[in-house]
């Protein structure tokens, strides 16, 4: 959903909504955002704009839904009755899942082909967002961890090529 800024500031950016896990906000604030452009709304512009051009969903990039900030858990407490019976009383909480909303300020230009790029593949501008944000960060800017994740991933699939190959050539 997209929002006019406030009054004082320019006119011709929006705000879209999306949500994130908080570690993820924290890497692109503290990591990312000074590399480029010094703030979180020029870092947005250029990863999206880079998402948009290099549009990795044609090529097997897989939608990413966001999370709800809180969910609720129920549980079964135990209680004894003033005559001393036992007693199963369900108890319900609600437990923040780690998530948080950001409001990606956006020119209006981008924030109108992001909706665009949502309405074409049947997801909402907050999935584009998202996924946009686990490109920048997974394929574009990984940190040493995800490197090695990638490359012990990429590993595990070759070795499971070969595997393939080699049953096939005996399986002839």
């Amino acid at each position: 959903m997209a929002t006019p800024i406030k009054s004082g500031i320019r006119k011709d950016y929006v705000d879209l909504t999306t949500r994130l896990p908080a570690p993820v906000m924290a890497d692109l604030k503290h990591r990312l955002a000074p590399t480029y452009g010094g703030t979180l709304t020029a870092m947005y512009d250029v990863m999206m704009r880079t998402f948009l051009r290099d549009m990795p969903w044609l090529y097997g990039l897989k939608w990413r839904e966001t999370q709800a900030l809180s969910r609720r858990e129920e549980t079964i407490k135990r209680t004894t009755t003033a005559d001393g019976q036992a007693l199963d009383v369900p108890v319900t909480t609600t437990v923040a899942t780690g998530w948080i909303q950001v409001n990606m300020r956006l020119n209006e230009t981008l924030a109108e082909r992001i909706k665009s790029a949502a309405l074409a593949n049947g997801v909402s501008p907050s999935t584009v967002l998202y996924t946009g944000v686990y490109y920048w960060i997974w394929y574009k800017n990984p940190t040493p961890e995800i490197k090695k994740i990638r490359e012990a991933r990429l590993a595990k699939h070759e070795a499971r090529q070969r595997a393939l190959a080699e049953d096939a050539k005996h399986g002839e």
